[in-house]
This record gives structure tokens, C-alpha cells and sequence, in this order.
């Protein structure tokens, strides 16, 4: 393969604070061939199925939530994991708690482990709060 196709692939990666979804780096250009190179060669680290992370890029701070709110975008954390995040618990959980619309699509996750709460319309949109952990936006219950 070129060195010029992985160094491409490399800057796009590097723009994105070193994290891509398979579905993003088609977007950009980036051929799945490519991926799977760079995967095998050791530039890439796949974090989850469809989710890639440039191996000298520093570890994510919280991966769990960084990892969630990359496969699952229209999720929003709530319940002990919202609490968790806002510092106003010392329980630790035990897996992702993510509010989804009732129309949504069962979300297909290997990990971390998911627990999914079912919401309306109005309950899913109220107090919504948009943050960023390493470099990827999660939406997460305010307090």
C-alpha cells in the first residue's frame, strides 16, 4: 500500500483527536482496505467493532462513556452513569446506563456492558447536557 494513502489516512485520524468510526473514515475517504492495513500493521487500535483510534494517541480518559457515546451518538447517559460523571455518587457502575427514544433501534454493542432505558419524546429531551471527553461529544443528564 502507498505510504502517501496511509499518511493521508493518518492526518484525517490525527484531526479527529485520533478517533474514527468506519462509517466516518469512508466519508473522509479512508477505504476499509486501509483500515484493516493499518490495524494489522499496529498504526490502529480497534476500540470497539466500526471504531478506530490511532495507537500513539494518548489513552482515553473514560473510555467507557467515550466508547458509548461513539457507537451509540444519539444516546444520552443517564441514570448512575449520568450521577457517576457529575461526581454525585461513590457507587461505581457496573455498566453504561443510555436513555434512547422509544423509536430508536436496539443498539448492537459487545462493550462495555449497555443497560437501556426507554424514553418518550418529552423525558428524552429534557435536561440534556452536551460535553466533550476526549475529543468525542457525549450527551449526558444534567443534575
Amino acid at each position: 500500500m502507498p505510504s502517501k494513502t496511509i499518511q493521508t489516512a493518518t492526518n484525517l485520524f490525527s484531526k479527529n483527536q485520533g478517533t474514527l468510526s468506519t462509517t466516518q473514515a469512508i466519508q473522509m475517504g479512508i477505504q476499509p482496505r486501509t483500515l484493516y492495513r493499518m490495524r494489522d500493521s499496529g498504526l490502529l487500535v480497534r476500540e470497539s467493532r466500526g471504531v478506530y483510534r490511532l495507537a500513539d494517541s494518548p489513552l482515553w480518559s473514560n473510555p467507557d462513556l467515550t466508547l458509548v457515546a461513539l457507537r451509540i451518538p444519539k444516546g444520552v447517559v443517564c441514570l448512575i452513569s449520568a450521577l457517576h460523571f457529575h461526581g454525585l455518587t461513590t457507587q461505581i457502575p457496573h455498566q453504561v446506563d443510555v436513555a434512547l427514544l422509544q423509536s430508536s433501534e436496539k443498539p448492537r454493542l459487545e462493550y462495555p456492558p449497555v443497560r437501556i432505558v426507554w424514553m418518550g419524546p418529552k423525558p428524552f429531551a429534557a435536561g440534556v447536557e452536551l460535553h466533550t471527553l476526549d475529543g468525542v461529544p457525549v450527551h449526558v443528564y444534567g443534575v
